[in-house]
């Protein structure tokens, strides 16, 4: 944790400050709990959620509330699952939910795997087609069956929920009725703002 700290003191510090800094570091740090992966520690997590939070997840925010504002619609997502076949290193990076949505995951793929990926190509498929990921899902063996409902970012934060996407075995493909990644990105968004100015 200390090597946590120093290291956001070292990066975030001369922009924002000690007090906000020492609280991110305390944020990240008790964020979440992870797999425990070879020597992982909740330090490397908490390095690498800040570093995704300050790549992917907080521009996004960004991007999404500025297309929402100008009236286009918008449908975040989180994909939270670990390929199987990767049994050495079961870490969800940046990029890992592309080989689902184009059925390219192998023969190593599980059954529940293979469902994820069905699921998710229909998604992209009807948003692409009629601009909603949302309508019917076809599944092997039975008729057409409504999707679950992918709702649609909001820019009121009591509204804002995203789809999060992982195998039925971890929870399914399910909607989340709470904003992603608030705290963090609020700190994020006022570092990069001062960044900018400085």
């Amino acid at each position: 944790p200390e090597k946590v700290r120093q290291a956001f003191h070292k990066w975030y510090g001369p922009v924002i400050g000690a007090v906000k800094t020492d609280a991110a570091a305390r944020l990240y740090l008790a964020n979440e709990t992870h797999l425990e992966v070879w020597n992982l520690s909740n330090a490397w997590w908490a390095a690498e959620r800040s570093m995704t939070d300050q790549a992917f997840a907080c521009p996004a925010k960004f991007a999404s509330e500025q297309l929402v504002t100008h009236g286009l619609k918008v449908f975040q997502y989180h994909f939270t699952h670990a390929f199987s076949a990767d049994k050495e290193y079961p870490v969800v990076y940046h990029g890992a939910e592309t080989p689902y949505l184009f059925h390219d995951l192998g023969a190593k793929a599980t059954a529940e795997e293979t469902a994820l990926a069905r699921q998710m190509a229909s998604y992209w498929y009807r948003h692409a087609a009629f601009g909603t990921p949302n309508g019917v899902q076809a599944r092997d063996g039975d008729s057409d069956a409504p999707a679950v409902h992918w709702p649609q970012f909001e820019l009121s934060a009591e509204q804002r929920a995203y789809l999060r996407l992982d195998v039925a075995s971890a929870g399914g493909v399910r909607p989340v009725q709470k904003p992603f990644r608030m705290a963090s990105c609020a700190f994020m968004g006022e570092w990069l703002e001062k960044e900018l100015a400085a």
